[in-house]
C-alpha cells in the first residue's frame, strides 16, 4: 500500500510498482485501486469570457444544467412529489462531445460558442478517494500462481532491490504491504505468543508433577528438533514453507512433549526403586524404546495418505500434516537419545553443585 500527500508522486510510484510486479513469474492481473478511475471533463474560462461578464461559476452551472439537468417544477401526484428537469436529450448526454456545440449565455443575455469562450481537459477522475491519516493511499495489486512463486520470496526480494530505490525517488511516499504478507506476519506473531504463553504453562504443569524445576527443562529439549524435523521434511519433498506448516509445527511439539513425558517419568520412576542415574537412564531407554517409536512411527504412516493427497481440497492442509509428520519422526530421535544425555548431565551438574556447597572434594563427589 502507498500513502502519501502528493497525489501524483503517488500515482507515478504506482506505475513504477506495476512494472516491476510484471517482471517477476507467476504474477498476473496486476492492478491498482486507482484503475477503476473514470474520466472527466476539467473546464477552464478563457481571458476573453470576461469582456462579456462571463466567469468560471457562470460557465460550469450551464454546463452542469444541460448534462444534469435544471430544476424547474414540482408536480404533486398522491403523497409523492414528481421533479421536472430541463436537460439535453440523452443521446446528447452520453459523451463530452456535445461541449463544443453547445452555445453559453453571457451576462448581457446573449449567446457565444463554446470554444469561443472554454477549453476542456480531459483527466483521470478517482470513482473513490481512499485516505489513511489523512494521506492519500493507493495499492497495488496482483495474483500469485503458487506453482510458479512464493509470495514471501517476491516480497523480499522486491524489499532488497527496490524499496531503498522508490523511498529515495519517492521521499514524499510511505510504503508498506499488505495482503497476504501482512496476514502472515500478524498469523505469525499471535502464533509467537500464544505459542510462548502455552510452553509456559506447559512448564509450569511439569515442575509441579515432577517436582522440579531442571526436569521440565530436559522435556522441553526436544522441541527444536520438531521444527528441523518440519524443514527437512519440506525440502524433501519441495515444498515452500506456510502458514500452515507453522501450525503443523506447533501441533508436533505437543506429541514430543508426550513421548519425552512418558521417558522421564519412568526414569523417575526407576530412581525411586533406589536405582542410580545412569543404570536407570540405561533401563528406561531400551524398554520405552519400542512404546515411543511405534508411537511416532505409526503417527507418520497414519498422516502420509494426506501427504500424498493429490485434491485440491486438501492443498491446504500438506504443509501442516508434513510438519507434523516429519516433526514427530525426526523429533524420536533426539527423545530417545537426546533426553537420557540431557538428563545425565543435569544429575552430574546437580550433584557437583549440591556436593560443593555440602564441602566436598572433586574427588568424592566423583566417586558417589
Amino acid at each position: 500500500m502507498l500513502k502519501s500527500p502528493n497525489s501524483d508522486a503517488l500515482d507515478q510510484m504506482a506505475l513504477d510498482v506495476k512494472q516491476v510486479y510484471a517482471e517477476y513469474a507467476g504474477l498476473y492481473s496486476i492492478t491498482d485501486t486507482a484503475d477503476t478511475a473514470r474520466t472527466e471533463a476539467v473546464l477552464s474560462i478563457m481571458p476573453s469570457a470576461e469582456n462579456m461578464s462571463l466567469t468560471l461559476t457562470d460557465l460550469a452551472r450551464q454546463v452542469r444544467q444541460a448534462f444534469y439537468g435544471q430544476e424547474v417544477q414540482r408536480i404533486a401526484r398522491g403523497k409523492d412529489t414528481v421533479k421536472v428537469m430541463v436537460r439535453l436529450p440523452q443521446e446528447d448526454r452520453r459523451s463530452f462531445d456535445k461541449l463544443d456545440e453547445m452555445r453559453i449565455r453571457t451576462g448581457a443575455g446573449g449567446e457565444v460558442p463554446f470554444e469561443a469562450v472554454a477549453e476542456v481537459d480531459y483527466q483521470r477522475a478517482y470513482t473513490s478517494i481512499r485516505r489513511t491519516d489523512r494521506q492519500r493511499t493507493l495499492t497495488v495489486k496482483a495474483n500469485v500462481n503458487k506453482d510458479v512463486a512464493n509470495t514471501a520470496e517476491i516480497v523480499k526480494d522486491i524489499q532488497e532491490k527496490y524499496v531503498d530505490q522508490w523511498k529515495a525517488k519517492y521521499p514524499d511516499v510511505e510504503i508498506s504491504f499488505e495482503g497476504d504478507q501482512k496476514n502472515q506476519q500478524e498469523f505469525a506473531s499471535s502464533l509467537a505468543s500464544g505459542f510462548g504463553f502455552a510452553l509456559i504453562a506447559i512448564y509450569i504443569l511439569l515442575a509441579v508433577a515432577f517436582n522440579s524445576y531442571s526436569q521440565p527443562f530436559i522435556i522441553l529439549t526436544a522441541l527444536p528438533f520438531a521444527y528441523m524435523g518440519a524443514v527437512l521434511g519440506h525440502l524433501f519433498l519441495g515444498m515452500n514453507f506456510s502458514l500452515y506448516s507453522i501450525m503443523g509445527i506447533v501441533a508436533a511439539a505437543g506429541v514430543v512433549v508426550n513421548d519425552n513425558l512418558v521417558l522421564l517419568d519412568y526414569i523417575n520412576r526407576l530412581r525411586k526403586e533406589g536405582k542410580n542415574a545412569l543404570e536407570s537412564v540405561e533401563i528406561a531407554a531400551e524398554e520405552r524404546f519400542r512404546p515411543i517409536f511405534l508411537t511416532s512411527f505409526t503417527t507418520f504412516i497414519g498422516l502420509a495418505p494426506m501427504m500424498l493427497e493429490t485434491s485440491l481440497q486438501a492443498q491446504f492442509l500438506i504443509p501442516t500434516v508434513v510438519s507434523l509428520a516429519f516433526g514427530v519422526l525426526f523429533s524420536t530421535i533426539a527423545t530417545l537419545f537426546l533426553v537420557p544425555i540431557v538428563y545425565l548431565y543435569f544429575h552430574d551438574f546437580r550433584k557437583n553443585i549440591v556436593g560443593l556447597f555440602k564441602g566436598r572434594s572433586p574427588d568424592q563427589i566423583t566417586a558417589e
